[in-house]
């Protein structure tokens, strides 16, 4: 849940996805360390023991996958030990066949 202390295990409390990426930033714990996504879209929180936590994508129309296509971009959080969150906090396991659904949250906001 998120908290005054920052972002915890589970997707935030609240969280709603019109939430502004820059509100996560702000939230996430010191220790984290924001890094450029691997193909420089967006971005991520990666925790003090290495785990990417947390997931911004901005939409790119060069992609040809669903996800890089979303009007406003998507979020992907993940818990401590590195699995996969559904908007409510909840664990998604790999073998669900939704699993790329439940665990790409579209971003609503601004």
């Amino acid at each position: 849940m998120l908290n005054k202390s920052g972002l915890r295990a589970r997707w935030p409390q609240g969280f709603e996805n019109t939430w502004p990426p820059a509100r996560i930033i702000r939230r996430a714990p010191t220790s984290w360390r924001r890094e450029p996504t691997e193909k420089g879209s967006g971005w991520k929180l990666i925790d003090e023991n290495g785990v990417e936590r947390v997931r911004f994508m901005r939409p790119d129309p060069r992609s040809q996958g669903v996800w890089g296509r979303l009007k406003l971009g998507y979020w992907r959080m993940q818990d401590e030990l590195g699995r996969f969150l559904d908007e409510n906090g909840n664990v998604v396991a790999e073998t669900d066949p939704d699993f790329q659904f439940k665990t790409h949250i579209p971003y609503t906001g601004q």
